[in-house]
């Protein structure tokens, strides 16, 4: 499908003149006002017409007047050769520096014009720009008088438009086609691959010229083609598709993600999904066929690319000496320009829109300008057009060539590589068969998505992601979009950042983004959109450590590790192109040097404008004194979502068998059949109808030790305070290995856990301070024989190493998970229940509390049958017991214990005594009523006791119970 070459203006203008030229076709003189060469190309072409083209060759001479002799004397030689044919004098393409030069050839003509009319057998049609209309007629009015018909032609090619989608179905595929079409109808001339599928040229030459050379790509946007793009679709989709997505990242990459060559369209009857490598909002996209017309109207309008490369045609012509000098020095990267004038100056065009960084960009404009002279003020609209405002006068640029990387392509190596070593596994060991399982970070990955600000609003501060989720979506500043990771530097980028600050709550997965952000740096960073030959270096910013006061020196003291000689560190900083990945500034010491480390990024973005950051902190650690919002993005980590989830479970099982199992078809049946059971015990109503274990599976960390303790045990446990329990080990067993110096081991971290646990929760808090937490964990500690550990170490020893008691702020503490904090509640409780009778009273005073709900029924669920009835005898006391007895919270007590004994419900039964215990008679039945509900073969012991009962409530009861059954 193709429209045609010219406009119906253009047209109309060729079947006139071609008429002129039938009725008039001996010696004639006409003009023929061009926009451009290649519009002159496609009329001559549409006349039909046998021509002598006389095209000058650039100027070679400074003498204005010996470049004007040289044309007459070409036009008097095509003139004998012509032998009646039509003459073309073209000279649509001027400089301003060859104007000059043809207004002398004007004036010669019209001085000559007798002696050109004698040499002249058939027309001679004069092409001229629009500018030089006017000189020709001012310096040839005689000629100019007897000028007979001519055209006026404006360049309106129309624009290249390339079809990409994903063959979701063959009904997406139809609807995708009848779009293609329709929009060939109006005159677009559309590419799409069903119907220029290549056969012997092959895919990558396809793509290449056919997607490469086209004005406007349009990007049909759906999961399937959201997973092309991205590089989260599995392998062995097709050539086709492959070079495609290769060749569309590369453009967005290079030209950046608001480049206009792009077009989003959301076609009907699927679901949208915006490629993250697009950089686009669900707003930027256009439905077909609802906004057929801005559609095409957007396909209509001519590109930046296209504007310049006009621009620089207008301008250069054919002076090649200047537009070669530019090019090879300044824009074409040391490549040697194409000799050809058209294709030198698409090279060119492309050259300075795939400036990313947009000061180079203006800097590139500005060196072009004093080149052009009088043909400056396009490229000024085209300057402000990109948003570069007002160019600046160019820069001398130096002729030294750049000196030599300081750091050699060897040692690079040697340092990408232990990097990798470094950072591309995580280890789990299983509490119960003491395995120890290897993970790979870079097969782990799932795409987690994230939240982003809009631009010029003024920001808040979390505590963490369910404080942002319940605030954020009525904040006009926050964009309620999911952005994959993938692409946030294509997002910084068009935004002007030079990286990004990921927010999110312990266990989110802040750490492991940042090493599977090396890990893809290392392998492809164009990828994620970065700059080719990027270096990653990661960092914890923990270790600062009082040696804020030089972040530099810190910088180049945390690279000592790695061996080089001399020092990597200072060499790396020399030779820039960094991807800094700083993890944790909320973990910096102190607010003093929290600030300085968030002033250093910003110095980084001045004195090293080639580099990226990101940087991680906890939602409150975030505050507005080391607020880094003008020199990076902020991104909000969200919590998986079920097909995450599922992915996530997926893809660890996957890991964990083929690094248990050597035969690959064994560990790939070992993998589906524990995902597929474990993901339906994930689906089961015992965990999706139970807010605090659903929770669970939406943080990545707990995930994991969920993983782990299913494969540890073969199943996930019936309770879940024995979920909560081998968790909470495999927490602890993490945070000893992730800190083999601390003198604590698991089981006496633990100790110092509970009481925690217990002081928080019976003050109804959540998180704690270091001032508040400081007594009690010197008074458990002080328990511990054989350890010397402070207060202050352990606090900063389990903050910040993913155990799971963790920092949440700055200064405040508190559980990865509100349910490990009741389960360490429940244990604490467990002894102090039996052993104090004012505990037992105080707990079930506390039944109806929906704060302590989850700790009573976490309590009773110990397997314990002495503590189930101590607090049971407790509980039926309560004047509120006959309200509770007939709760969902009673019902799920008895179903927590593993054999609920009936002996506190029928001691109150059995209770005699009249009138000396304030509303006894109405707890009396509904202990009654309880036992009948939920033990069945107890009450009919109490049979006699019932229907003779002295209180007549629980005798008219029992009667109508049993006539119920006689019934």
């Amino acid at each position: 499908m193709s429209g045609t070459a010219l406009g119906a203006d253009e047209r109309a203008e060729v079947l006139r003149f071609r008429s002129a030229l039938t009725l008039d076709s001996g010696a004639s003189f006409h003009v023929v006002v061009a926009t451009t060469r290649r519009v002159v190309d496609q009329a001559l072409t549409e006349l039909g017409l046998d021509v002598e083209l006389l095209r000058p060759a650039a100027l070679v001479a400074v003498d204005e007047h010996e470049h004007a002799e040289k044309i007459l004397r070409d036009l008097d030689t095509a003139l004998a050769r012509a032998q009646g044919r039509a003459v073309v004098l073209d000279a649509v393409v001027s400089t301003p520096s060859s104007d000059a030069a043809w207004r002398r050839v004007f004036q010669r003509l019209n001085e000559r014009r007798s002696f050109t009319e004698s040499r002249s057998s058939g027309p001679l049609i004069f092409c001229v720009s629009p500018r030089l209309e006017t000189a020709l007629g001012h310096e040839a009015p005689d000629l100019w008088s007897k000028r007979g018909s001519g055209m006026r032609l404006i360049d309106r090619t129309p624009n290249r438009v390339f079809v990409s989608y994903a063959d979701d179905s063959p009904e997406h595929v139809e609807v995708v086609r009848q779009m293609a079409e329709a929009l060939g109808e109006a005159r677009l001339w559309v590419f799409l691959d069903r119907e220029h599928e290549p056969q012997t040229v092959g895919w990558n030459w396809f793509v290449k010229h056919v997607l490469g050379d086209t004005d406007r790509i349009v990007c049909v946007c759906t999961p399937t083609y959201q997973a092309r793009l991205d590089g989260e679709a599995p392998t062995g989709h097709g050539p086709g598709a492959t070079w495609e997505a290769a060749a569309i990242r590369t453009d967005t990459n290079q030209l950046g993600v608001g480049s206009d060559r792009f077009v989003l369209v959301h076609v009907s009857g699927s679901e949208l999904a915006i490629p993250q490598v697009l950089g686009g909002t669900r707003a930027n996209a256009l439905r077909w066929p609802e906004d057929r017309e801005s559609l095409l109207t957007t396909l209509g309008r001519s590109t930046a690319r296209t504007q310049l490369v006009r621009c620089l045609q207008r301008a250069f012509g054919d002076e090649r000496d200047a537009l070669d000098h530019w090019a090879a020095g300044v824009l074409t990267w040391r490549r040697a320009p194409s000799p050809n004038l058209e294709t030198r100056t698409i090279e060119i065009a492309d050259a300075v829109l795939r400036m990313g960084d947009p000061h180079a960009r203006t800097e590139a404009l500005a060196s072009l300008a004093p080149l052009l002279g009088d043909e400056r003020a396009p490229l000024d609209a085209l300057a402000d057009e990109l948003g570069l405002g007002t160019l600046p006068p160019p820069r001398p640029r130096s002729p030294i060539p750049p000196s030599p990387s300081p750091v050699c392509d060897e040692e690079l190596s040697r340092y990408l590589a232990e990097v990798v070593s470094r950072h591309q596994e995580i280890s789990l060991v299983g509490i119960q068969t003491k395995v120890q399982v290897r993970l790979s970070l870079e097969a782990l990955y799932v795409p987690l998505y994230a939240i982003t600000h809009r631009t010029g609003r003024s920001r808040e501060v979390y505590d963490d992601a369910t404080d942002f989720g319940e605030r954020a979506p009525g904040l006009a500043s926050i964009e309620i979009e999911k952005i994959a990771l993938t692409g946030v530097f294509y997002r910084a980028r068009a935004l002007g950042r030079h990286g990004c600050m990921l927010l999110g709550d312990p266990g989110s997965g802040k750490t492991t983004r940042l090493q599977q952000i090396l890990l893809k740096t290392v392998r492809q960073p164009e990828s994620l959109g970065l700059p080719p030959q990027i270096v990653p270096v990661f960092l914890a910013l923990r270790n600062v450590q009082g040696r804020s006061e030089d972040l530099w020196a810190w910088f180049e003291q945390e690279l000592e590790s790695y061996d080089a000689s001399p020092p990597l560190g200072p060499r790396l900083r020399e030779r820039g192109n960094l991807l800094l990945l700083l993890d944790g500034l909320d973990e910096v010491a102190s607010a003093e040097e929290r600030v300085r480390v968030s002033r250093w990024i910003e110095q980084i973005r001045r004195t090293l404008p080639d580099c990226f950051v990101v940087v991680s902190c906890r939602y409150a650690g975030y505050t507005s004194d080391v607020e880094l919002g003008a020199a990076l993005i902020e991104l909000h980590l969200w919590p998986l979502d079920d097909r995450q989830m599922r992915r996530f479970v997926t893809n660890w099982y996957g890991i964990v068998e083929r690094a248990v199992h050597s035969n690959p078809r064994q560990a790939a049946t070992e993998a589906a059949r524990r995902t597929e059971d474990l993901l339906g015990a994930l689906s089961h109503p015992d965990i999706t109808n139970f807010a605090r274990s659903y929770a669970m599976t939406r943080n990545p960390l707990l995930l994991t030790a969920i993983c782990l303790v299913h494969r540890d045990r073969g199943q996930l446990p019936r309770s879940h305070g024995k979920l909560y329990e081998e968790c909470i080990q495999i927490l602890l067993e993490r945070w000893e290995r992730q800190l083999p110096d601390t003198p604590l081991l698991p089981d006496q971290a633990l100790k110092v856990l509970l009481p925690i646990a217990y002081w928080m929760h019976e003050r109804g808090r959540t998180r704690a301070t270091a001032d508040e937490l400081r007594p009690i964990v010197a008074q458990s500690l002080s328990k511990l024989h054989g350890t010397h550990v402070s207060p202050d170490e352990f606090l900063r020893a389990i903050r910040d190493e993913g155990g799971p008691f963790t920092g949440w702020g700055i200064d405040d503490y508190g559980f990865m998970h509100l349910g490990l904090q009741e389960y360490l509640t429940a244990r604490w409780l467990h002894a102090r229940v039996l052993e104090i009778p004012a505990e037992r009273v105080t707990l079930a005073r506390r039944f109806g509390d929906s704060w302590w709900q989850e700790v009573i029924l976490l309590l009773l669920g110990l397997d314990d049958p002495i503590v189930f009835e101590e607090v049971m005898r407790a509980v039926v006391e309560q004047p509120d017991f006959p309200r509770w007895a007939h709760s969902e919270l009673m019902t799920l007590a008895l179903t927590e214990v593993a054999k609920p004994s009936a002996e506190p419900f029928v001691e109150l039964v059995r209770a005699t005594t009249r009138g000396q215990a304030e509303g006894i008679e109405e707890r009396q039945l509904a202990a009654a009523q309880l036992v009948a509900r939920a033990m069945p073969q107890q009450v009919e012991e109490l049979a006699d006791l019932l229907r003779a009962h002295p209180s007549a409530a629980i005798r008219l009861w029992w009667r109508a119970r049993e006539r119920g059954a006689a019934d």
